[in-house]
């Protein structure tokens, strides 16, 4: 795309109420809030008219590009999992007198899975990256490697606890070289492998995610670590690991696939699937949380209908007052 318009590579702030424009399409976006940044570039809800949609104002417009080109091939659903988000379109975005190259599509609205745990409790862990691994599996199908997989790329429906991926600007084909990644759930930065996209990668991200919605690390552990060699960060990792799995069933569960590296998803599946059947109430056909775990409660409104059934209720039992009342004199 070419324009008059100077492209600059640092985000802009949009605030909320703030109306911009497409420079292609013509549409306006009406912005209502920030709701994530990565490197390739900032998400804000927005209007589009009435609907809501998530824009992704980038600072690359070829990195934005390919992101808009993985979406298109994970368009379709499977198994009715719904896989990426939805794609409106490629645009570029007219702020003042730049130019940003921005990508249009669904909003997904959901929680991210680390404060889903907190709001529900560490029982959903098991059954959450169950479903996290089933949507894995459908894109190492598709010939790709996710990541970059860390909360707040994960979002759950509140109703259904069904997970969501989104931001798939760390999609990479299976082979490739990573270029996304979020060091904690990167097993080179452990010193456990190399930063090349296989089904391996993902593994070991999905299960330092469930330790790490466990049992997880503080900032100054991170701080500490930020500063040392893949192998020293290797070691403490292994020494932590053998504190923590002592007592705890369900940390020993992600203690162990870390540890053995050549487990693979179906293997991972196998042992999730056998810890939850283990524990009465959880199972992945399960729809919705279970009534003692979810807070959240939809009351029926009291329309016509009961409106009209209370009140023949209370005439006939006033007419059985006056008639035993009446035989009683």
């Amino acid at each position: 795309m070419s324009s008059d318009f100077a492209v600059n590579q640092c985000s802009p702030t949009l605030t909320p109420g703030r109306i911009i424009q497409g420079k292609w399409h013509g549409r306006a976006y009406r912005i209502v809030r920030q709701i994530g940044s990565g490197a390739n570039g900032v998400v804000h809800l927005a209007y589009r008219g009435e609907e809501q949609v998530a824009i992704k104002v980038g600072t690359d417009a070829t990195a934005l590009a390919v992101e808009y080109d993985r979406l298109q091939m994970l368009q379709d659903s499977s198994q009715g999992r719904i896989l990426a988000p939805a794609l409106f379109e490629l645009d570029d975005l007219i702020v003042g007198n730049e130019l940003r190259p921005v990508l249009v599509m669904e909003f997904v609205d959901g929680r991210a899975v680390d404060e889903f745990i907190k709001l529900h409790g560490r029982e959903w862990v098991p059954l959450v990256i169950l479903r996290i691994l089933n949507l894995l599996i459908i894109l190492h199908e598709r010939g790709f490697a996710f990541c970059d997989l860390k909360p707040s790329n994960i979002l759950l429906d509140e109703r259904t606890a069904q997970p969501r991926l989104v931001d798939f600007g760390g999609v990479t084909k299976i082979s490739n070289a990573v270029k996304e990644f979020t060091e904690l759930y990167d097993r080179a930065w452990w010193g456990r492998g190399s930063r090349k996209a296989d089904i391996r990668y993902d593994l070991f991200a999905c299960a330092m995610l469930g330790l790490e919605l466990l049992a997880p690390l503080t900032k100054s552990e991170l701080d500490r670590l930020t500063l040392r060699r893949p192998q020293e960060r290797s070691a403490w990792l292994d020494e932590k690991m053998s504190r923590l799995g002592l007592d705890d069933e369900l940390v020993s569960l992600f203690v162990d696939i870390i540890k053995h590296t050549e487990l693979d998803i179906s293997g991972f599946r196998q042992v999730l699937l056998r810890y939850i059947g283990r524990h009465e109430g959880m199972s992945d056909a399960q729809p919705q949380p279970s009534v003692h775990t979810v807070r959240t409660r939809v009351r029926r409104r009291f329309d016509m209908i009961d409106w009209m059934l209370l009140i023949s209720v209370l005439g006939f039992a006033a007419t059985l007052v006056v008639v035993l009342w009446t035989n009683a004199i």
